[in-house]
């Protein structure tokens, strides 16, 4: 039934034209590509702390559950179920690993979800439009054929499980009895663990699950469990080093950050994670590191450096006087 649903799919999008495939391609590329990392990161550095914190723990905490699940079910991509299954060419470079559950379904879920959920207060529109974006997040994963009713359907519940998970989360490392370090060693300590899981556990064998690249996916639980313990390391870092505040008058503040943040997070990735990838040939260091570096730098980093140069600045200020 699933793959004839797909095929069902399949020949609207193909019998409508390239539009369709284009945009549904876009609503794709939005969950998953930097213009999301850049609304949780502005978040974060300009409009409010905790929510910033929040998205990404919900992201973090969302993909690593949809991960390991990938890691355990082992279930394959529809076109290798089925030869008749014909997906969006565009689509192909998102869709390596194993089919169930679907990431980006998951992604939207985690992200948009996150968001909505905690800003409901500002209207009745609010959560219908995160549920709208999640929706055709997931939508766009089966028409354009790289995934099952039942991967997006499971992976927007583990993107609306880890908005539960990350509340009580969040809530667990503001107490005043737990300390940084703690959070810090708590989610290393689950990341390792993830990390053994999926290189220790047995994959199959025999059968067309045989034909993912096993690696590929290891690695991709690598980059996943990264975010975590980044997550872990930035929440330590921030609250002992830098413990920014937000003060949204300040227009010139704002700006400063999110030049810092993202001219950090851009050089972090061209002076450590490009060769770093050259080095390990995109190898389980590199991939590891990509999820842990650039949430150390947007997090911890760029907040930092903003200060830092604040800080220069007036004592330049207080000199010339």
């Amino acid at each position: 039934m699933d793959i004839a649903y797909l095929l069902w799919l399949q020949n609207l999008r193909e019998g409508i034209g390239p539009t369709l495939d284009s945009f549904f391609n876009f609503i794709t590329s939005i969950v998953v590509g930097p213009a999301a990392i850049i609304v949780v990161a502005t978040l974060y550095w300009c409009v409010d702390k905790r929510a910033g914190w929040y998205v990404l723990t919900s992201f973090a905490v969302g993909n690593n559950i949809n991960q390991t699940l990938k890691d355990f079910f082992c279930v394959p991509r529809p076109w290798l179920r089925s030869a008749d299954i014909h997906p969006s060419p565009a689509a192909l470079g998102g869709a390596t690993g194993y089919s169930f559950p679907s990431g980006h379904s998951q992604t939207a879920a985690s992200i948009f979800g996150a968001a909505g959920w905690y800003y409901r207060h500002l209207g009745v529109w609010v959560l219908p439009l995160a549920g709208t974006l999640i929706v055709l997040a997931a939508f766009s994963r089966n028409i354009l054929g790289v995934h099952t009713p039942q991967d997006v359907l499971v992976g927007m519940t583990v993107g609306i499980l880890s908005l539960w998970l990350s509340s009580r989360l969040l809530s667990w490392m503001e107490q005043k009895t737990t300390a940084p370090l703690t959070v810090a060693l708590t989610f290393m300590f689950v990341a390792l663990a993830l990390m053994l899981y999926t290189v220790l556990k047995p994959y199959p064998i025999q059968g067309i699950a045989t034909t993912i690249n096993v690696v590929e996916m290891q690695k991709d639980a690598f980059t996943t469990a990264g975010l975590l313990a980044g997550l872990g390391v930035s929440w330590w870092a921030e609250k002992n080093f830098v413990n920014f505040t937000i003060d949204r008058s300040n227009k010139r503040q704002i700006i400063l950050r999110v030049i810092c943040g993202l001219g950090l997070i851009a050089s972090c990735y061209v002076g450590i994670l490009l060769p770093l990838k050259i080095l390990t040939q995109s190898g389980f260091l590199y991939k590891f590191c990509t999820g842990f570096l650039l949430v150390v730098a947007g997090m911890a980093g760029g907040p930092a450096l903003t200060q830092y140069i604040e800080k220069r600045q007036t004592q330049h200020t207080t000199d010339a006087r």
